[in-house]
């Protein structure tokens, strides 16, 4: 009731043209992933212990985002954003030279254009918010000196994989954020997102690599990346927003 009595307060008493005047805003926000579905029926997961090797699930995903937008009107209004996320994943499904393998760290990101609306005449860019976006993304695997435990009489290649790969998507999304005044200059923002990441596998940077040359091929580290990012469809956010 605290927070509604609030939220009616600064509607009332600010000019109907944006948050006190203020079109424009900047946000901040941590997005995390949580991996129900994305662990289901997965590879083993392992993690560094030491000079060994012991199973993980990774359950909760975190990264972080900026935003900046702008409203047009009262209830329309226009943004985009810089997603920037560091996650882990199994380096391979099936078959491979390694019983065991730490898992790759990944880092991914995204630039998406949106448009934000309400259903209602709301007072942008506080209130309640659906967004819809399209982002282009790039991920690629940090170059780290994992720890990989072979089977019984096989020699892995030398080289692990091609970390000079950049792998390229699309993502789709639907959220619904509200954002709730606390002052004149300063909301907080929470909420959900729906993503469709879809990778471009076509579309992959660099040259050519076989299993000849890599212990774990581009071709390979493309289709646990598109298993796993079209598996992690939810995000939930929190974050801080100021409007200018």
């Amino acid at each position: 009731m605290t927070i509604s009595l609030l939220v009616s307060g600064f509607a009332y008493a600010q000019p109907q043209n944006g948050f006190y005047g203020k079109k424009n805003y900047f946000e901040l926000n941590s997005i995390s992933y949580f991996k129900l579905v994305g662990n289901y029926n997965s590879p083993a997961s392992y993690k560094r212990s030491g000079s060994g090797l012991t199973p993980e699930k990774k359950w909760f995903e975190t990264g972080v985002q900026f935003c900046l937008g702008h409203a047009f009107r009262n209830n329309f209004g226009l943004a985009v954003e810089f997603n920037y996320e560091p996650w882990k994943m199994p380096p391979f499904f099936g078959n491979s030279y390694y019983d065991r393998h730490e898992m790759l760290s990944m880092k991914t990101m995204t630039f998406m254009p949106k448009v934000e609306f309400s259903l209602h005449d709301a007072l942008f860019p506080s209130e309640l918010a659906h967004q819809v976006g399209v982002g282009f993304s790039t991920t690629r695997v940090i170059e780290m000196n994992y720890i990989g435990i072979p089977y019984d009489l096989v020699e892995p290649p030398s080289k692990l994989l091609n970390y000079n790969r950049r792998y390229k998507g699309m993502s789709f999304m639907y959220s619904v954020e509200m954002r709730t005044p606390v002052s004149q200059s300063l909301m907080i923002s929470y909420g959900f997102r729906y993503l469709l990441n879809i990778g471009l596998q076509n579309h992959l940077s660099g040259p050519t690599n076989t299993q000849d040359q890599y212990a774990i091929p581009s071709e390979v580290t493309a289709e646990m990346l598109n298993r796993y990012r079209i598996r992690n469809f939810m995000q939930l956010k929190l974050g801080v927003v100021v409007p200018f």
